[in-house]
């Protein structure tokens, strides 16, 4: 990492890929985000059960089909993206994937064998296979912004919501 990292990422970086990881132990991609969610409140559903490989297409359309079903989910805009949202990705050779939207450049995300890290989703091949980019309710409108680790004095890592 270096100092340009936001440091809401900081404690996520190095995690070990696991398949159907939910843990700092280990996590899969979906158990990245649902671990970053988690500790800043909004809790997210596991989905460890309802797939039989991480490769399968199952996990994020399941993510997508029933956070759309509640309402948990809002479409978002590249142009009004902000930390945090949810990018999807589909069409790699691995099976659907998600990340957490760190700037129009960079993403928290993490591979199967692999450790977290922040990565370039504007390039190839992120950028070629990116099927879709959302928010989850909690952080959208007038709903107060979630907190997660900053450094002191700077309060929370998200822009402000608008109402």
């Amino acid at each position: 990492m270096t100092n340009t990292e936001p440091s809401w990422a900081n404690p996520y970086v190095g995690l070990a890929g696991v398949p159907h990881g939910r843990t700092r132990a280990g996590v899969d991609c979906w158990g990245l985000v649902r671990l970053v969610y988690g500790e800043a409140g909004i809790l997210l559903p596991s989905y460890a059960g309802l797939y039989m490989d991480p490769l399968e297409h199952a996990e994020t359309a399941a993510v997508l089909a029933a956070g759309a079903a509640a309402g948990d989910w809002l479409p978002v805009a590249a142009g009004d993206a902000r930390p945090l949202d949810l990018l999807l990705f589909g069409g790699i050779g691995r099976g659907d994937h998600c990340g957490l939207w760190i700037d129009p450049r960079r993403m928290l995300h993490v591979t199967i064998g692999g450790v977290s890290g922040v990565t370039r989703h504007d390039l190839p091949p992120w950028r070629d296979c990116r099927t879709g980019l959302v928010r989850h309710r909690a952080m959208a409108g007038g709903v107060a912004c979630p907190r997660l680790p900053s450094p002191p004095g700077r309060g929370c890592c998200c822009p402000t919501a608008s109402p």
